[in-house]
């Protein structure tokens, strides 16, 4: 029988498998579709296009590899990570960053389509589903991700500003290096690869959770103990039965929602369930550090 360290140790090797997976999908995104259409990407990606670029041109001697200027620009910031957020995080964080950054520099670019738009969506789509999925296992992409993340776990503070404000500082200088075009272009592959993004990363999407039972304290302490979240019980009695039942209001992530509705049908199969997307939650909520 594979003992509870035994399992422990897979999960992890596991997870570091993913990390490996997903930053090869991001590197065959930047080099076979990003970079070979002449593209510039948003965050510390960008930045390190433009400073490759920029280098070059000061003098040819300095042309440095997007991913070992990619690694450069990230040392700070995994630094930072390691002291205000946690050792366990980070580690993953630069095991992704030297991964990505050596594939970065290794893989070739390859052509497989010469039409922009085609190279914009599928750069957008590879490249955003790797960060996705690195996000959803409780994961980083490093840059300005770590800075979010800080704000986001240790301060309960969205920062959505911050992606945009960094990614137009990028597109405003790509248009004055590159024209017009090419920074409308890129602003189509950002646009893609946020939305992708969006689509796989779901964990921080709060649903608010209405469940109608008649075994509320089985319930409750399930939701409390394997889930972690709070619960309002409120009595009540059934419309049309008028059998003692029990409301119990909870709000959990929307990654949450599966675990959460097979804990109640386990407790209660008949239990009613009901979820709502909350445009907003205030009070005592907070976002979980999955993975870290």
């Amino acid at each position: 029988m594979m003992t509870f360290t035994t399992k422990i140790l897979q999960k992890w090797w596991f997870s570091y498998i993913e990390i490996f997976l997903a930053a090869l999908v991001y590197a065959i995104g930047a080099r076979f579709f990003l970079i070979h259409a002449e593209l510039i990407s948003g965050g510390v990606f960008g930045l390190a296009q433009l400073s490759s670029i920029g280098l070059e041109r000061l003098n040819p001697a300095w042309d440095l590899n997007v991913g070992i200027l990619m690694f450069l620009i990230n040392l700070p910031l995994l630094v930072f990570s390691y002291f205000k957020i946690g050792k366990q995080y980070t580690a993953k964080v630069v095991y992704y960053v030297i991964v990505n950054s050596i594939l970065v520099t290794l893989i070739p670019n390859y052509t497989i389509t010469e039409d922009r738009i085609l190279n914009c969506l599928l750069a957008g789509i590879l490249m955003g589903g790797a960060m996705g999925y690195i996000f959803k296992k409780g994961g980083s992409t490093a840059g300005f991700d770590i800075i979010a993340t800080y704000l986001l776990f240790e301060k309960n503070v969205k920062v959505q500003g911050l992606s945009l404000a960094v990614n137009s500082i990028i597109l405003t200088i790509s248009s004055m290096v590159f024209g017009l075009e090419i920074a409308l272009y890129s602003l189509l592959e950002i646009f893609v690869a946020l939305r992708v993004v969006g689509i796989v990363y779901v964990d921080h999407d709060r649903m608010s959770v209405l469940i109608v039972t008649e075994k509320g304290e089985e319930v409750k302490d399930v939701i409390i103990k394997e889930i972690g979240r709070g619960v309002t019980v409120i009595d009540g009695r059934g419309g049309y039965s008028n059998n003692q039942r029990q409301l119990l209001i909870t709000v959990v992530s929307r990654f949450e929602i599966k675990l959460l509705s097979k804990l109640c049908t386990e407790q209660d199969p008949k239990a009613f369930i009901q979820v709502i997307k909350s445009s907003e939650v205030k009070g005592n909520f907070s976002n979980k550090k999955v993975g870290l």
